[in-house]
């Protein structure tokens, strides 16, 4: 008997006549449906492509569940959302505190100013006591310390934690994952 009519009459059975994606960290997206891996064999996750044939050829309907990313380079869905520097690629980045001298205008990390408890300018040694008069804050920035570039925003990129790509958000395929109900067909 073929699998998938298996599956049908598997389906038909369970009341309501539903099939779930349950978690899986096994499936490349996170997800599977184990009564359908019962009836068609294989792995976490290699299902969805004969649930998803199904539901083209009417016998099945799809509701939204979920969305994932998958990474570009291998399909799995373990990435991690990261900010990143521009300049050099750096996970290291972090929001720092900035201060400007008004007197010789520079512009640094508040760690720079820092001599104790009191401020002084790295660039012209000139102790810093007034805010609003010596000195002022700018809004919060992003400091890279790997490279000390000072960014206004990081980019964010996604590494694959599988196979260890890096690439930009927009280059994560987007998959959608489907609660499936049998049709009237």
């Amino acid at each position: 008997m073929d699998p998938r009519i298996a599956l049908l009459r598997k389906v038909a059975a369970i009341e309501p006549p539903v099939l779930r994606p349950q978690s899986n960290l096994v499936s490349f997206c996170g997800y599977a449906y184990e009564e359908a891996r019962e009836a068609l064999g294989g792995g976490p996750g290699d299902e969805i492509e004969h649930l998803e044939h199904m539901a083209d050829l009417g016998l099945l309907d799809r509701q939204f569940f979920d969305k994932v990313h998958l990474c570009p380079a291998c399909s799995s869905f373990t990435l991690n959302f990261r900010e990143v520097c521009p300049r050099c690629a750096s996970a290291n980045v972090s929001i720092t505190e900035m201060i400007h001298h008004y007197k010789c205008g520079y512009v640094g990390p508040e760690s720079e100013f820092r001599d104790g408890v009191r401020y002084e300018c790295p660039k012209c040694s000139r102790p810093l006591r007034h805010i609003g008069l010596d000195y002022e804050r700018p809004a919060a920035t992003y400091l890279c310390h790997s490279c000390r570039e000072i960014l206004t925003e990081p980019k964010v990129n996604c590494l694959c934690l599988k196979c260890g790509n890096a690439a930009g958000v927009d280059k994560a395929t987007v998959r959608t994952v489907h609660i499936y109900r049998l049709s009237a067909k």
